[in-house]
C-alpha cells in the first residue's frame, strides 16, 4: 500500500498525456484536454483511497481534516474565529477559524477553514536527522538542510498521514528544532488588509502558542 500512495501522490496526469500524444502540454491543446481528463480520474481515485486510509485529500471538509490530525496525535494549541473575506476584501458573512496543532515529536501545523465549512488550507513544519544512508529527496518536500537536520515542512491538505509517517520511518522529528523554518501563520483574511505586517502578525500569534511550544521552535530565534 505504501508504494502505490506513493505513486498516487506523484503521478502526473500532464506528463501521461505528453507521453502517449509526444506533444507538449502548452503547445498542443489536444494534449492538455487529455491531461485534464486524466487528472480528473486520477483524483477521484486518490481521494477514495486516502479518505479510506483515513488520511488528507483536497476535496475534505474543514472538520474531517482536524480529526485526521488529532488522530495523528497532534494537539490544538490555538484556535482562532475570524471573518471570512471575499476576493474583493469584503466580507462575506461566513465564520471562519483557524487553528495550529502541535505534535509532542515536534511537528507544528495549522489549518484554515473557508466557506466555514471547507479546508483551505493546512501546512506542517518540522526538524528531522535523517537515519544514516536514507535518501530523503522522495520523502521530502520543501525545506533545507542544516548541518546533518531537514528543516522542513510539508503541504497538509493531502497525504499528510502517509508523509508524515514515511519521515517517521526514516529518520527521527526534533521535539526541540535548531533552526525554524519560515512560518505563515497568517489567516487568509490578513492578508487582505493592506499594508499588513508579516512580522508581526506571525510574531503575535507565536506568541499566544505554549511556552513550551514556543520554547520548542525557537531554532535559535530567541
Amino acid at each position: 500500500m505504501t508504494e502505490v500512495t506513493r505513486e498516487l501522490l506523484t503521478f502526473d496526469p500532464l506528463a501521461v498525456a505528453e507521453k502517449l500524444t509526444g506533444q507538449s502540454y502548452k503547445e498542443d491543446d489536444p494534449t492538455m484536454n487529455l491531461g485534464m481528463g486524466i487528472a480528473i480520474m486520477h483524483n477521484q481515485r486518490k481521494g477514495a483511497i486516502l479518505e479510506a486510509a483515513g488520511d488528507t485529500h483536497y476535496s475534505m471538509k474543514f472538520a474531517d481534516a482536524l480529526r485526521v490530525f488529532q488522530s495523528m496525535g497532534f494537539r490544538v494549541v490555538l484556535q482562532e474565529p475570524f471573518e471570512g473575506i471575499d476576493f474583493k476584501g469584503l466580507p462575506n458573512g461566513y465564520k471562519e477559524t483557524f487553528i495550529i496543532l502541535w505534535h509532542p515529536q515536534g511537528l507544528l501545523a495549522t489549518l484554515e477553514s473557508y466557506w466555514g465549512d471547507g479546508l483551505n488550507s493546512s501546512k506542517v513544519w518540522y526538524n528531522i536527522l535523517f537515519k544514516e544512508g536514507v535518501n530523503q529527496w522522495p520523502l521530502t518536500s520543501s525545506g533545507h538542510m542544516n548541518n546533518h537536520v531537514w528543516v522542513g515542512d510539508h503541504d497538509g491538505r493531502e497525504g499528510i498521514k502517509f508523509n508524515v509517517e514515511q519521515l517517521a520511518e526514516n529518520g527521527d522529528f526534533l521535539q526541540t528544532w535548531v533552526e525554524r523554518p519560515f512560518l505563515w501563520l497568517l489567516t487568509y483574511a490578513d492578508t487582505k488588509v493592506e499594508g499588513y505586517d508579516y512580522n508581526a502578525l506571525n510574531a503575535a500569534r507565536i506568541a499566544k502558542l505554549p511556552p513550551e511550544v514556543q520554547a520548542a521552535i525557537a531554532g535559535g530565534t530567541a
